[in-house]
């Protein structure tokens, strides 16, 4: 009787079991809206209003996103190959290998170019931070006012190539480089940047994104690393996520209780509720190599070499 009890019993606590991962699975809805072609190899995007802006091998794209299931391109201008943008008042910013491109988008359907200037390396990744904008490039964190958009100029360059991303928080700039790992930028004085360290064990750099007090890294091969940057000058590593199936984590967005991770086969959707134990809980493949990722709301926007512009919704029930 008592073996008959434990067979039951065990029974049970299978069946409790399934029950709870099927639950948990259930919390969640990843979908399909729309994909748009977006021209040769798109790299960077970034979402503003009802808009979607795309770099590509040759210019940068405008997209009309109001009806998420048709957006509908509405012009294109000519940047040449252009990695990354970002958006502050109307005004693009994009860098790429033809250097750093200023440009008026207040009206989408005729953008126009501000300023223009020559960067000493490959421009991967830009940040704004009030009238500076910080680009990380092949040549190291390149430091140029822009606060006459016409006429940017270089005030000061510190560490050395190949810089992928950068993020700027309270004085500190994050660089994520692609030889020696995440390198800390003292630039409470632009004219005068001095690197603070360069945190060991994160080698191969590619990409981050900050939320808060965390701070996620992708590493090309090597996953993503969620570091605590409360102390802003000593980056604690808590969390790692590495799905092993040799994608590179080429974007990433953290956001909430959710870090989402663009790769080269598709989009991973992790909970980070603990972000000491990152749980994977969506994937979606056969998105092709996934440049770029910006999450707004529920809508999740991709830049994808194979599809162009794909835009998913992730819901949690």
């Amino acid at each position: 009787m008592k073996k008959l009890n434990c067979i039951i019993s065990l029974m049970l606590i299978t069946v409790l079991g399934i029950s709870a991962q099927q639950n948990v699975e259930n919390q969640y809805s990843l979908s399909l809206v729309s994909t748009t072609n977006a021209g040769s190899v798109p790299y960077g995007i970034y979402v503003n209003n009802d808009h979607a802006f795309i770099t590509n091998n040759h210019n940068l794209l405008i997209f009309d996103i109001s009806d998420i299931l048709r957006p509908r391109k509405l012009s294109s201008i000519h940047v040449g190959v252009t990695f990354s943008l970002t958006i502050r008042n109307n005004i693009a910013y994009t860098v790429g290998g033809d250097g750093l491109f200023i440009i008026d988008v207040s009206d989408p359907d005729t953008p126009y170019k501000i300023g223009h200037f020559g960067l000493q390396g490959n421009g991967k990744s830009i940040w704004i931070e009030s009238s500076l904008a910080y680009i990380a490039s092949s040549a190291g964190l390149e430091i140029v006012d822009i606060s006459i958009p016409s006429s940017p100029k270089a005030i000061s360059h510190c560490s050395e190539g190949p810089s992928r991303g950068v993020v700027i928080v309270d004085d500190i700039a994050y660089v994520a480089n692609r030889i020696r790992g995440l390198e800390l930028i003292n630039v409470s004085e632009p004219l005068k940047p001095y690197k603070i360290s360069t945190l060991q064990g994160t080698e191969a750099a590619w990409n981050l994104h900050v939320y808060k007090d965390y701070l996620f890294l992708g590493r090309h091969q090597n996953g993503v690393d969620i570091l605590n940057i409360s102390d802003r000058n000593n980056p604690q590593r808590i969390g790692h996520f590495n799905d092993n199936d040799g994608g590179e984590a080429l974007s990433i967005w953290g956001e909430d209780n959710y870090l989402y991770v663009a790769d080269n086969f598709g989009l991973e959707i992790l909970n980070i509720q603990n972000p000491e134990n990152p749980i994977q809980i969506e994937e979606l493949g056969a998105l092709g190599c996934t440049h770029d990722i910006f999450v707004k709301g529920t809508k999740i926007f991709i830049a994808s070499v194979e599809k162009g512009l794909i835009i998913l919704e992730f819901i949690p029930e």
